[in-house]
């Protein structure tokens, strides 16, 4: 409030005419300050709308992760699960290897491991 009080005392004894003079350039320093800020005003916006555009990707992208990272996980199960029918038959293949009689047999069953060992 004393800065307004400071003011009139400036400028209570002046006439209108010599005012007018001092409130032209003023208001035209105001009028130029004021169109900088609604410039930034309007840059801060679009700042804004970019941001509020990649938190949105960003939460998108999250989503996939976490969907890629519990597909993972399912196909890292059913890979656990069928290397444990592939090692039990594997096995099963190897005691028909000990109790066989035929070459021919022993031979196809050999022929079998190799596969399930990916060695073909």
């Amino acid at each position: 409030m004393s800065e307004i009080k400071q003011v009139w005392g400036i400028i209570k004894d002046y006439k209108c005419a010599d005012l007018k003079m001092v409130q032209d350039p003023a208001l035209a320093v105001f009028q130029h300050q004021q169109a900088i800020i609604d410039e930034h005003t309007e840059v801060i916006k679009i700042q804004d709308a970019d941001l509020r555009k990649y938190e949105k990707q960003i939460e998108s992208l999250k989503a996939q992760l976490n969907n890629m990272e519990a597909c993972y996980i399912e196909k890292k199960k059913e890979c656990e699960e069928l290397q444990g029918k592939v090692s039990e038959a594997l096995e099963e293949i190897q005691r028909a290897l000990n109790c066989c009689e035929s070459t021919e047999t022993a031979c196809v069953l050999g022929e079998l491991v190799k596969v399930l060992r990916g060695e073909s």
